[in-house]
């Protein structure tokens, strides 16, 4: 089934991501109430409607007179968002009514050639009502008031797109539109770090591309920002993430919001490469987020960048190793890999360790062998005596799920199990089985 490509264009502030994520159902777009600008890089997402796939673009809002470091970006960005379009829908704000940036948006969208529908919105009130006409000076034929918060309108408007032979005369299917078949997964990776580890940068050379904005400054990404790449056969989805700073040195509502994008990319993912300066060494905060991967049971991978500056500063990968072992013990599991995102250095390895730590996660174990190797380790390393001379009894093992891998021991007084022997349970397993980048979890039950 071809897929029809929406762009979202407009100055700042007009609506653009709330309509985003009301049709997409999902909140991938931040919303930052009077915050400009907010969102930067362009935004996909997809939905079906009248057995039709939807893909559409949210894009940064286009500012004229002003002197911000990101207007070329956006502007950028917008252009590319609409070059890859069928039709375009033109947001404008019906509270505020017609500006001079709302001409000039107009008068570049009317160089494209493309399908251009004119979204009036916010339109719930009976004053942004009385603004509509205003804004048929712009002479698009396609007008449609809407609201893109409470979904007013909406329906109207895919009535016409959808019935208009205009909309899918012009469909083009992308060349770098990756559609998910059941015969190829899709690998979600997540990428995280602290602010200026180079996150951006990893994944616009994963595509050749600059599409995501890169700049020293602190907070540059804001939304968790979705790329889909093939290599050796296999689909990845990767997701950059706004950068986490300490949480005493957050203070704005905005950046709240997007830590918390940040978090939920985590949960969405499927492995996860902590993003490690390797000039600035292991922080305070990278051990936050990687305690935090740790705790929510995901595939993990260990990214130390920038390491072509790092071998001019004659610093060993052995030592380094030895340094995150030593930082970070409770990820004792997951694989270090040295990069760089600047020249490209190794960045490909990423993506097959990636596909490794997948299969790890995803691994399931027989019974029988399992209770082999318990039963061994076991009969090797005595439980502990519990009370009156009787020890903790192992009776059976098996695994229960995977993502992570998770393993029922029944045993006959779970409560006396300590830590420390769960620690070495696991351990034998690892050795015996290649668990790499993947949690184990291990569940204790009373036979009953």
């Amino acid at each position: 089934m071809t897929t029809l490509t929406i762009s979202l264009v407009g100055r700042t502030n007009v609506g653009k991501s709330s309509l985003f994520n009301k049709l997409v159902g999902k909140r991938l777009s931040i919303i930052g109430d009077g915050l400009s600008s907010f969102t930067r890089d362009r935004i996909y997402g997809d939905f079906c409607l009248n057995k039709r796939n939807i893909r559409l673009i949210d894009t940064g809002g286009i500012e004229f007179n002003t002197e911000s470091e990101y207007k070329l970006h956006i502007k950028n960005q917008t252009d590319v968002a609409i070059s890859e379009s069928d039709i375009v829908f033109f947001l404008v704000d019906g509270r505020v009514g017609l500006t001079n940036d709302d001409q000039d948006i107009a008068n570049i969208l009317r160089k494209s050639r493309k399908n251009i529908y004119l979204l009036i919105n916010k339109t719930e009130n009976k004053d942004s009502k009385q603004n509509i006409a205003e804004f048929f000076k712009l002479g698009f034929k396609s007008v449609f008031p809407i609201s893109g918060i409470h979904g007013h309108g909406l329906n109207v408007l895919f009535e016409k797109v959808l019935t208009d032979p205009l909309t899918f005369n012009s469909i083009k299917v992308q060349s770098d539109q990756l559609i998910s078949d059941p015969e190829t997964p899709l690998l979600k990776l997540a990428i995280l770090g602290v602010p200026n580890s180079g996150k951006s940068s990893l994944i616009n050379k994963f595509i050749g591309e600059n599409r995501l904005l890169v700049s020293s400054n602190p907070g540059t990404t804001v939304d968790a920002v979705n790329v889909e790449i093939k290599y050796g056969g296999n689909k990845f989805q990767l997701t950059d993430t706004a950068g986490v700073r300490r949480k005493r040195s957050i203070f704005e509502d905005s950046e709240k919001k997007t830590v918390a994008s940040s978090f939920g990319a985590i949960d969405r993912a499927q492995v996860v490469l902590i993003l490690i300066d390797a000039i600035r060494g292991i922080t305070e905060q990278d051990l936050k987020i990687s305690s935090l991967i740790e705790k929510k049971s995901k595939g993990v991978i260990i990214v130390i960048n920038k390491w072509d500056v790092a071998k001019k500063n004659k610093l060993s990968a052995e030592l380094f190793s030895k340094y995150i072992r030593e930082k970070m013990p409770f990820l004792s599991y997951a694989p270090i890999r040295f990069v760089s995102a600047l020249t490209g250095l190794r960045i490909f390895n990423l993506l097959d360790t990636a596909f490794d730590v997948y299969k790890s996660c995803n691994q399931r174990i027989s019974t029988g062998n399992l209770n082999k190797v318990i039963s061994k380790s076991v009969l090797n390393h005595q439980p502990p005596i519990i009370k009156n001379g009787k020890r903790l009894k192992f009776f059976y093992t098996t695994q229960v799920s995977i993502m992570p891998p998770t393993f029922l021991f029944v045993v006959n007084n779970k409560n006396k199990v300590h830590f420390s022997y769960e620690r070495y349970l696991i351990n034998q397993l690892r050795d015996e089985f290649d668990f790499k980048g993947s949690p184990i979890r291990a569940v204790f039950r009373e036979r009953s």
